[in-house]
Formats: structure tokens, sequence, C-alpha cells
């Protein structure tokens, strides 16, 4: 993983732990209003850490089959091939994944 996304982890990891210590308060003091708040506060921290560091190192992953799929100039497993277009796909403002997906579609009608 890249610097960036290792940084965005810690920092969720971090907040994670904050509302876990919260929650040990919350059933301290008996404060339900506080549960709710940390429910709600560890769905967000699991929402963030999906968008903000698994995708990007699923794409991440994704271009750099993709790049040693292109470089051979054959597809060897046709269903890795359906899996990595389908991650690169949903990058269509990565210009790179865009160039990688059009590249495993030629391959793969080549086949």
């Amino acid at each position: 993983m890249s610097r960036r996304l290792w940084i965005t982890a810690i920092v969720i990891i971090i907040a994670v732990a904050a509302v876990i210590a919260l929650s040990f308060v919350a059933s301290l003091e008996q404060i339900p209003v506080l549960a709710v708040i940390v429910l709600v506060c560890v769905a967000l921290a699991l929402v963030a850490l999906q968008y903000l560091v698994v995708n990007p190192a699923l794409l991440e992953a994704a271009k750099k089959d993709a790049r040693m799929y292109c470089e051979a100039g054959q597809i060897i497993n046709p269903a890795l091939n359906k899996k990595l277009c389908d991650r690169l796909s949903r990058a269509p403002s990565d210009p790179e994944a865009v160039r990688l997906r059009q590249k495993l579609e030629e391959l793969q009608q080549k086949k």
C-alpha cells in the first residue's frame, strides 16, 4: 500500500480506538445516547475505511496485475481477467485504469 493509504488507515484505527474508549464510558455510566453516538461513529469509521483504504488498495492491486497481463500479451485466467476489468471499471476518472481495462478487453477479444 502507498504511504497515503497507510496514514489514512492509521488515522481511522486511532479514531476507532477512541470510539471504543467512548463505548466503555457509555457502558459504565449507563448513558444510552452516548452508546448510540458510538454505534454511529463505528459505522462511519467502517464506511471511511472501505472507501479511503480498501477500495484504493484493491484498485492498485488490480492495476498491478493488469500491467502484468498486458506485458505478457495473453490472458491466462479468464475469471481473473473479468475480476480485474470489474475493479478497473470502478475508477473511470483514473486514466491508467481506463487504459489497462481497454487493453485487457482487447486481449480477451483476441483469445
